[in-house]
C-alpha cells in the first residue's frame, strides 16, 4: 500500500510524494551496510580506541543508578562522571545482562549503528530535496568518508555513532516540524526528543545540532509564518532541555558549571573564531581559506571537489540552510570534519543529480527514476561505483592497534603490579596509550583523554608532546629527566617490541629491570621499588 509524505520543494513549495518499492535504495545502501562491518569480521579486536567508554561503560553495568562520582585511571588519577550517559548505558546493557563481551560489544556496535545512520541520513536527504535519488546519492557520498568511517565506524563510534544518529533524526524531524503540516507538533516533539537524546550522548554533536534547528527557523524551505516558526523552534528547544534535566541536572549539583565550561574549552572549540577572534576581515580570509582547502585530507580525495561543488551549488541555488549551518559550525566548534562532510554531502547528492539531468538533457525527477529505473542505477553505477570503491579501500586500510599481546600485558600488569603503580608508555601509538588505563586497571603519569572534564587537558598535551621526544630519542635518561620535572612517580615503564629500534639505553640502565615480555611488550619495573610483585 503506497503511503504519501510531503517534501520540501522549492522556495516554500510542497510537492506530494509517492513511496514505491525501494529498490534503488536497496541495491545502493546495502553494498555501503557491509562496508562498515567489514573490519568487525575481519578483526578480532576493535579498530580504534575505547578504553574510557568501555571502562565507564563496565562501572555503570555494576552501579547503574545513581552516576558514579568518578571514574578511575583516566584524566591521569580519575575525572568527575560527567560524561553524557546515554550510549554507556546501551554498552552496559549489552555487557551486564545480555553478558556481551566489551571488546565484542566495540567491534560490532558502532558499524550497527552506522547502517541505521545511514537511514536516517537518507531520510533528512530527501526531506530535504524532496527526491529519492538525491537523497540515495547523499548517503553514498557522506558514508564513503573515510573520516565518517574512523570517527563513527570504530571503537569509539559506540558513543559517536550513537550521538550522529540521534542528531540526524532531530534534524529530520525539526525539518518536518516546520514545513507546518497538520502532524507538526507530533514532529516538533520527536524533534525535541532526539534533541535531548543527543545531548544526552555526546556534547560536541549537540552543540553542532542546536544552531541548525534554530537555523531551520529561518532558512528551511516551505511556510514562513516568523511568529509561528519560532513557536515551533522553541518547543523543540524547550523539549530537549527539559528531557535532558535529570542529568544536566545531576552534574551541575554534583560538580558546579566548571565541569562543562573545562570540556568546552578543548578540541578546537572556538573554531575560526578561535583562531582570528571578532575581526570581520580576519574572519573572512580565515573562512576563503577553510573552503579553499575543504576536504583536503579526506579520503577519497574526490569528496573534496565534491564538498566544494556541494557548498557553492547550495549558494547557487539560494538554499541558504545548510552554507550557512556550514558556516556557523566551521566558526564555532573544534574538529568539524564530520559534520562537513554530513552537509555538504547532502548538498552534493543534490548537485550530482542535478548535474547529470541536466547533460543528459532529462526534464523533471521522473526520468531518472519511476519510468527509466534502469538509467538511474546505471548512473549510480558509473559515478559512485568508484567512489564507493574508494571508500572501501580506505575502511581497508584500517590498523588495528588492540592485539592480544597487549590484552595480555594489560592484564599481566593488573594482575602483578600494586593497585597505585603509575606508569608510563613509551609508544607513539594513541589508540594504545588510550587503551591501556583501561586494559591495566593503573594510572598513567600521562593522559589527555577525560582531562578535559577536569581542566588539565592543554596541560597533558603539552606533557605528552615533551615525552613523545624521549621516545623518538629512545633515551631513557630524558625520560628520567621528563617524569622529575612533572613530578610523577613512575614504576613501571610499558614498552613496544621494536626489533629495528630497541631502547638500548633501557636495558643498558640498572635503574630498571624487565618484569614482563611477551615478545611484543615489555614492561620495565624501576630497580628496588614494589613496582611489580
Amino acid at each position: 500500500m503506497a503511503t504519501d509524505s510531503y517534501l520540501p520543494e522549492g522556495a516554500g513549495r510542497c510537492r506530494l510524494v509517492r513511496h514505491s518499492f525501494p529498490l534503488l535504495e536497496i541495491v545502493t545502501l546495502l553494498p555501503m551496510a557491509g562496508t562498515y562491518l567489514y573490519n568487525a569480521w575481519r578483526f578480532s579486536f576493535p579498530a580504534g580506541y575505547g578504553g574510557l567508554y568501555a571502562l565507564m561503560a563496565e562501572i555503570l553495568a555494576r552501579q547503574p543508578f545513581p552516576l558514579p562520582a568518578q571514574i578511575p585511571f583516566y584524566g591521569p588519577g580519575g575525572i568527575p562522571f560527567a560524561y553524557p550517559p546515554l550510549a554507556l548505558y546501551l554498552a552496559a546493557l549489552f555487557v551486564g545482562p545480555l553478558h556481551v563481551p566489551m571488546l565484542g560489544y566495540l567491534r560490532w556496535a558502532p558499524g550497527v549503528v552506522c547502517i541505521l545512520t545511514m537511514a536516517a541520513v537518507y531520510l533528512l536527504g530527501r526531506q530535504w530535496t524532496g527526491d529519492r535519488l538525491k537523497a540515495v546519492v547523499a548517503v553514498v557520498i557522506v558514508f564513503s568518508a573515510e573520516i565518517v568511517y574512523s570517527y563513527h565506524g570504530t571503537a569509539s563510534g559506540s558513543v559517536r555513532s550513537v550521538a550522529l544518529l540521534w542528531t540526524v533524526l532531530a534534524a529530520y524531524f525539526s525539518l518536518r516540524a516546520y514545513i507546518q503540516d497538520r502532524l507538526w507538533p507530533v514532529h516538533a516533539g520527536l524533534a525535541g526528543l532526539c534533541l535531548a537524546l543527543t545531548a544526552l550522548t555526546h556534547l560536541t554533536y549537540a552543540a553542532f545540532l542546536v544552531p541548525g534547528i534554530v537555523l531551520m527557523a529561518f532558512l528551511a524551505p516551505g511556510p514562513r509564518r516568523a511568529l509561528w516558526r519560532l513557536r515551533t523552534m522553541v518547543i523543540i528547544g524547550l523539549t530537549g532541555l527539559l528531557l535532558a534535566a535529570p542529568w544536566w541536572g545531576t552534574v551541575m549539583a554534583r560538580y558546579g558549571p566548571a565541569v562543562f565550561i573545562n570540556a568546552a574549552g578543548t578540541h578546537g572549540t572556538g573554531g575560526l573564531l578561535a583562531d582570528v577572534g571578532a575581526n570581520p576581515l580576519g574572519l573572512l580570509r580565515a573562512f576563503l581559506r577553510w573552503y579553499a582547502n575543504l576536504g583536503r585530507t579526506w579520503w577519497p580525495g574526490a569528496l573534496s571537489g565534491l564538498a566544494i561543488l556541494g557548498f557553492a551549488y547550495g549558494l547557487a541555488r539560494r538554499r541558504w540552510l545548510i552554507p550557512a549551518w556550514v558556516t556557523v559550525t566551521v566558526a564555532g566548534l573544534g574538529q568539524t570534519d564530520r559534520f562537513e562532510i554530513l552537509l555538504c554531502g547532502l548538498m552534493a547528492g543534490e548537485a550530482l543529480v542535478d548535474l547529470a539531468r541536466f547533460v543528459s538533457g532529462v526534464a523533471g525527477r521522473a526520468a531518472l527514476w519511476g519510468r527509466n529505473a534502469v538509467a538511474g542505477l546505471a548512473f549510480l553505477a558509473l559515478a559512485l561505483g568508484p567512489l564507493g570503491a574508494l571508500g572501501f579501500r580506505g575502511i581497508q586500510w584500517t590498523e588495528v592497534e588492540l592485539t592480544a599481546a597487549l590484552v595480555d600485558t594489560g592484564r599481566w600488569i593488573e594482575g602483578n603490579t600494586p593497585p597505585d603503580s603509575q606508569y608510563l608508555y613509551l609508544g607513539s601509538s594513541h589508540d594504545v596509550g588510550e587503551w591501556l588505563p583501561y586494559l591495566t586497571h593503573r594510572t598513567p603519569g600521562i593522559s589527555p583523554w577525560g582531562a578535559e572534564w577536569t581542566g588539565k587537558y592543554d596541560r597533558e598535551r603539552d606533557r605528552l608532546g615533551q615525552l613523545s621526544a624521549c621516545v623518538s630519542a629512545k633515551q631513557v635518561s630524558c625520560v628520567e629527566a621528563f617524569a622529575g620535572s612533572a613530578g610523577l612517580d613512575v614504576g613501571l615503564l610499558i614498552v613496544p617490541v621494536e626489533e629495528n629500534s630497541p631502547w638500548v639505553s633501557l636495558e643498558q640502565d640498572a635503574s630498571w629491570q624487565l618484569a614482563f615480555d611477551n615478545r611484543s611488550w615489555r614492561v620495565y619495573a624501576r630497580t628496588g621499588s614494589d613496582g611489580a610483585r
